[in-house]
C-alpha cells in the first residue's frame, strides 16, 4: 500500500532502494499521490534552501531535487490538482516543492489551466525570496505570464531572480515563434 511504501521511503538510506520504492509508488497511482504529497520537502537534504547564486542556463524545466516532488512529477498531470490544493496551505516547504513539481508538470505536458494558481502563489509569496524564484521559473511555461514577469523584472531586485525572470520571458519568447 501506499502507506506502507510511503513509510519505507522516509526511513530508508540506500539510495537505489529508494529509487525502487519511488517506482512502486509511480506503478500505485493516484492512491499514493496524497501520502507523497503530505512528504514535499520532508526527505531528505538536497532540496533549495535559499536561491542559489550561480544560475540556471538551460531552456528545459529544471527537476526538482525534492524526491516526494519527482516520485509525483512521474505520475503525470493527474498529480496537478492535489499539488496545486498544497499552494492554497500554509506549509511553505511544502508549497516551495508543490511549485516546482507543477511547473515542470505543465511543461511536460503543455498544461496551460494553472497559471491562475501559479500567478496568485507568485502573488502571495513576493517576500519569500526562495518561492519567489522557483515561482517565475514556474511561470516560463505560460505564455500569459509574460506581462507580470515585466512587472515583477521592475519591481525585483534580488540578481538571482531577476535573472530568472529575464530566462523566463525569453522561454516564453521562444516558445512563441
Amino acid at each position: 500500500s501506499a502507506v506502507v511504501l510511503c513509510a519505507a521511503l522516509i526511513k530508508e538510506k540506500k539510495l537505489y532502494t529508494k529509487i525502487e520504492i519511488c517506482h512502486a509508488l509511480v506503478k500505485t497511482g493516484k492512491p499514493a499521490i496524497d501520502k507523497l504529497i503530505s512528504l514535499l520537502g520532508k526527505i531528505g537534504h538536497n532540496q533549495y534552501r535559499k536561491v542559489p547564486s550561480k544560475p540556471f542556463l538551460k531552456d528545459s524545466y529544471p527537476l526538482p531535487r525534492d524526491l516526494a516532488a519527482r516520485t509525483l512529477i512521474r505520475m503525470g498531470p493527474e498529480a496537478i490538482p492535489p499539488l496545486v490544493s498544497v499552494l492554497i496551505g500554509d506549509d511553505v516547504t511544502a508549497i516551495s516543492e508543490a511549485i516546482d513539481a507543477i511547473g515542470h508538470l505543465c511543461d511536460n505536458h503543455r498544461c496551460e489551466d494553472y497559471f491562475g494558481e501559479v500567478a496568485h502563489c507568485t502573488n502571495r509569496f513576493s517576500s519569500n525570496e526562495l518561492i519567489l524564484w522557483k515561482s517565475v521559473r514556474a511561470l516560463s511555461v505560460f505564455a500569459e505570464a509574460k506581462p507580470l514577469l515585466q512587472k515583477l523584472a521592475t519591481e525585483v531586485n534580488h540578481p538571482a531572480i531577476k535573472n530568472e525572470i529575464e530566462r523566463s520571458i525569453s522561454i516564453i519568447h521562444k516558445r512563441k515563434q
